[in-house]
C-alpha cells in the first residue's frame, strides 16, 4: 500500500488521529488528509529546543486551515 490514508478512502465519516514519525516533513502531507487529531510526540520532545519546535508545528498547522 502506498499510502495509510487508502485505508479512508469511501468512509470520511470515520474519526482519525495520526502520530508516530510525525516531523516537519510528513506533517504537511498528513494535514491535508483533514485528521480529527495529531499527535506530534518525539518530533517536539526530542527537539533541542522543544517550545520553538512545538510553535513551529502549531504555526505550520494553523496556515494550513487545520486549527
Amino acid at each position: 500500500m502506498s499510502n495509510s490514508f487508502d485505508l479512508l478512502q469511501g468512509n470520511q465519516h470515520l474519526k482519525v488521529a495520526v502520530a508516530g514519525s510525525i516531523n516537519e516533513e510528513t506533517l504537511p502531507n498528513i494535514i491535508n488528509h483533514q485528521p480529527e487529531t495529531v499527535i506530534i510526540g518525539s518530533g517536539i520532545t526530542g527537539a533541542q529546543k522543544p517550545r520553538d519546535t512545538a510553535a513551529h508545528f502549531q504555526r505550520m498547522v494553523k496556515h494550513n486551515g487545520f486549527l
